[in-house]
């Protein structure tokens, strides 16, 4: 049994997002987001937010295009209604838009914007975690020079929200990580996250480069903030 009637629907839209034809795939998509949005306070309150970031994601590797740009487009505007409250889908969610900004130049576009409405909607607390791992678990130079980017806009945020020690403790051991990188796009990224992470902690973020990081990583990162020489 259903919570809500308004609920009642969903395995219909779920089994319908997994049929034959990419059109009837598409308007289940549309139904799911129309749901979610007007009835938030129930998809939150009767334990289905999971289930239905779930569906969204899976069709972001649909094999039809135009799905998988629906489907992209719809969880951007569950993320602006959602707010805060999105946070227990973060996990799936952000690996599975992040996957995207390396296909067509237009998921790549929508992708970008998505994450860009995501630091923008939600405390950067609650995106710190989801975006370090996204920069760690990806080879792939677009997704993670994007999201070096992406992560140097959320350490003023973090600042701002009082919360600098999560900078230090998970942001600065990225930073650090990809600071030698030899790719152009990957390194100027990182070089942007550095120069953040600098402008907002000062020697702070020296000193735990100088207490983690190898010679070289040291060099790299004083160079970029013009210290040590």
């Amino acid at each position: 049994s259903v919570k809500y009637s308004e609920l009642e629907h969903l395995p219909d839209l779920f089994k319908r997002m997994r049929g034959t034809d990419w059109k009837e795939r598409s308007e289940a998509v549309t139904e799911l987001v129309a749901l979610t949005t007007s009835h938030s306070n129930k998809v939150i309150n009767g334990n289905k937010l999971i289930p239905i970031i779930d569906r969204l994601c899976e069709k972001l590797s649909d094999g039809n295009t135009k799905v998988n740009l629906h489907a992209l487009e719809g969880i951007s505007k569950c993320v602006t209604v959602l707010g805060q409250r999105i946070e227990p889908a973060l996990g799936v969610l952000v690996p599975s838009i992040c996957s995207n900004l390396a296909r067509t130049p237009k998921l790549g576009t929508v992708a970008k914007n998505t994450i860009e409405n995501m630091t923008m909607s939600l405390d950067a607390k609650l995106l710190t975690l989801p975006y370090c791992n996204s920069v760690l678990s990806n080879n792939n130079p677009k997704i993670k020079s994007f999201m070096l980017s992406s992560l140097a806009s959320v350490v003023p945020l973090l600042c701002d929200e009082g919360s600098p020690n999560l900078a230090i403790k998970h942001i600065v051991p990225v930073a650090v990580k990809n600071c030698t990188e030899k790719k152009s796009d990957i390194k100027s990224a990182c070089n942007t996250l550095t120069v953040t992470l600098y402008s907002c902690l000062g020697d702070e973020f020296i000193n735990q480069v100088n207490r983690t990081a190898k010679r070289g990583e040291i060099e790299s990162i004083e160079r970029s903030c013009g210290v040590g020489y």
